[in-house]
């Protein structure tokens, strides 16, 4: 995901944020899976339905079944 979302050009903490809330359809400032699956798939990252979901299992830190702008950034960035 991470060189996917590097192909589009998607590098700093602005366009993160920015990416995020495209993706964060119902503006509930989380994804939920669907979203998450979604965005997937619009940025070009070739995974299929299982891989998907274990991407987001990984996202979703603190295993809430959404992933928050935080645990986005630190899923896409890594830690700093």
């Amino acid at each position: 995901m991470r060189e996917a979302i590097r192909r589009r050009g998607t590098k700093g903490y602005i366009e993160l944020v920015s990416l995020f809330n495209n993706m964060d359809v119902d503006k509930s400032k989380s994804l939920d899976f669907e979203e998450f699956r979604k965005a997937v798939i619009f940025i070009g990252c070739d995974l299929d339905y299982e891989g998907t979901k274990l991407l987001f299992e990984d996202f979703d830190a603190n295993r809430n079944g959404s992933i928050s702008l935080d645990e986005f950034i630190l899923g896409v960035r890594g830690k700093m």
